[in-house]
């Protein structure tokens, strides 16, 4: 009885631990994204500007 109670406590902590390494791996990723696509839409924002500008 008490191997079959601790396995799944092993495989929870196994499971929990891969997920916060895939949330830790995760976040750079989605930060870099929003901040590409902000310079991305800033970028599209600033030469939309000038060319009504020029025109």
């Amino acid at each position: 009885m008490g191997g079959d109670t601790s396995t799944p406590i092993v495989w929870l902590r196994k499971a929990l631990h891969s997920l916060l390494l895939f949330i830790y791996y995760l976040v750079p990723f989605y930060v870099g994204g929003h901040l590409v696509m902000g310079l991305v839409v800033a970028l599209m924002y600033d030469v939309l500007v000038w060319a009504h500008g020029g025109v």
